[in-house]
C-alpha cells in the first residue's frame, strides 16, 4: 500500500533534553534507537462522583484514563455550559493568545468563548513545525484549519472528573514530527498527512508473538515499519531494564497499566510477526532485539552494535582481569576508559585507567556520567549501580538505594 518503508532504516532523530518536560515526560538518551517518545497517564482512580449541574461540559488536553470501574476519567482543562453550542449543536473553537504555554485549550474570561491557545508550546515554536492534527477522544482525527476546529455536541461523552461526572472530550496534539509511521492507529505519510482510510493496531497476546494489522487486513512483512506500541503490564523500569536503561533516545513516563512507546522502528518477518527477542539476520546484517525494540550503540554477546543497531564491527570484545581489576577489551586492543559502556544489558563505568569502577562513588562528569547532573552514583563490587546520592540545598548528603 506504499505506507511503510521497506529495506534498511533511515537515520533516526536523537532527542536531547533535560530531566523533565512539562512535569510529565522525561528525556533519556539511549542505546535502543528509533524510539522518539514514551508517554503514559499516571492518573489516580477518582472513585464515585455525582453529576455536575453547572458548566457540565469539559475539554481535556491529552488522553483519558480508565479507572477501576472502566469509566473514562479526565482532567477538565476548560469547563462550559450547553449555551456555548450553536443551534446545530456545534462548538467553534478558534485561535487566541492565552496566558500559559502549557494549556492547549483555554476559555476567554470576558466572552466565555473556548479557543485553541496560540501560546501553547507546539504552536509557533521555532524548533518544530505547527501540528496539523488533533486526536478526538482517542479515536477520531481532526485536521487543524487556519481558523481552528469545530466540535459537535455528539462528540461529547460521559466522563468522570475530580469535580464530578460531566460531558467531555479529549484532544491530543499529533506532534508535527510524526511522519512515515503509524501513530495511535492512524498512518501519517512522509509529509505528516493522514489520508489512508484504515486504522491499524497491534494484535496477539502480550505473552505471544505479535503483529501489526489494519482494518483492511493488510500487515507489514519482510520489512521495517515505524509505529507506536503499548507494553501492557510493563512499567518503565522493566521495559528499560539492562541494556536499555538510561540510554534510550526517547521521552518517557511510567503508568500503572504499562508503558507507551511511539516513533519506534520494528522489524516484521515474512510471517508478519515482529522480531521479538534475540539475534535476527535482516538482509545479511545481524540485529539484536529486546522486547521488540532493537539495541544499538552497545555490546551484546561480544559483538558491538552500532548506532543503527547493525552488527558491523569486526572485532569481538571480552572481559579481562589481572591483580589490579577487570577491564573490557576487543580483539583490536581497544578498551573503554573514563566512560560508560552497555555490555550484555548492563551499564558499566570505567576509570581513566580503563579498569572497571567497583565499590566506589562516581562524581558527576566522571567515568562517562553526565557532568551537569547533581547526583553521584555508587557502583557495587560487580560494577553495577546500586544507589545514588546528592547534596540538598542545606548541604546535607542524601542517599537513595535501589
Amino acid at each position: 500500500m506504499g505506507c511503510v518503508k521497506k529495506g534498511r532504516k533511515s537515520s533516526k532523530r536523537i532527542l536531547v533534553g533535560g530531566v523533565s518536560l512539562l512535569m510529565v515526560l522525561s528525556v533519556v538518551f539511549g542505546n535502543v534507537a528509533g524510539v522518539r517518545e514514551v508517554r503514559a497517564d499516571d492518573s489516580q482512580d477518582i472513585g464515585e462522583v455525582s453529576e455536575v449541574k453547572e458548566d457540565n461540559y469539559c475539554i481535556s488536553d491529552g488522553s483519558a484514563y480508565r479507572g477501576n470501574d472502566g469509566e473514562k476519567q479526565v482532567h477538565p482543562d476548560v469547563r462550559f455550559s450547553e449555551e456555548s453550542f450553536d443551534k446545530n449543536g456545534n462548538l467553534t473553537i478558534g485561535f487566541m493568545t492565552g496566558d500559559s504555554k502549557y494549556n492547549l485549550v483555554e476559555k476567554d474570561k470576558t466572552t466565555g468563548k473556548i479557543y485553541l491557545n496560540k501560546s501553547y508550546y507546539v504552536f509557533g515554536n521555532e524548533y518544530i513545525r505547527d501540528p496539523k492534527y488533533l486526536i478526538l477522544n482517542e479515536e477520531k482525527l481532526i485536521k487543524i484549519e487556519a481558523d481552528g476546529i469545530v466540535l459537535n455536541k455528539s462528540d461529547f461523552e460521559k466522563v468522570k472528573t475530580y469535580i464530578g461526572k460531566m460531558s467531555g472530550v479529549t484532544l491530543e496534539v499529533v506532534d508535527a514530527m510524526v511522519r512515515g509511521e503509524w501513530y495511535k492507529g492512524f498512518y501519517f505519510d512522509e509529509n505528516g498527512d493522514s489520508t489512508y482510510p484504515y486504522k491499524g493496531e497491534w494484535k496477539g497476546a502480550p505473552s505471544e508473538l505479535q503483529w501489526y494489522e489494519d482494518e483492511s487486513g493488510w500487515y507489514p512483512k519482510s520489512q521495517w515499519a515505524k509505529a507506536d506500541k503499548f507494553f501492557q503490564g510493563c512499567d518503565i523500569q522493566t521495559l528499560s531494564d539492562g541494556s536499555r536503561f538510561g540510554y534510550r533516545s526517547s521521552l518517557w513516563s511510567s503508568s500503572i497499566n504499562g508503558t507507551y512507546v511511539s516513533g519506534a522502528w520494528f522489524y516484521f518477518e515474512e510471517s508478519g510477526y515482529a522480531a521479538y527477542n534475540g539475534w535476527y539476520d535482516i538482509d545479511g546484517i545481524w540485529y539484536y532485539f529486546s522486547n521488540y525494540i532493537y539495541e544499538s550503540s552497545c555490546w551484546r554477546d561480544g559483538y558491538y552494535l552500532d548506532s543503527e543497531g547493525a552488527q558491523s564491527y569486526a572485532y569481538k570484545g571480552s572481559w579481562k582481569s589481572n591483580d589490579s581489576g577487570w577491564w573490557f577489551e576487543d580483539e583490536a586492543g581497544w578498551y573503554p576508559y573514563n566512560q560508560s559502556e552497555v555490555i550484555d544489558g548492563e551499564t558499566y563505568y570505567f576509570l581513566p585507567s580503563g579498569y572497571l569502577a567497583t565499590d566506589m562513588w562516581i562524581a558527576p562528569g566522571e567515568c562517562g556520567t553526565y557532568e551537569g547532573n547533581s547526583s553521584w552514583i555508587h557502583v557495587d563490587s560487580s560494577g553495577l549501580e546500586d544507589k545514588s546520592g546528592c547534596y540538598n540545598e542545606k548541604g546535607e548528603w542524601i542517599e537513595n538505594e535501589y
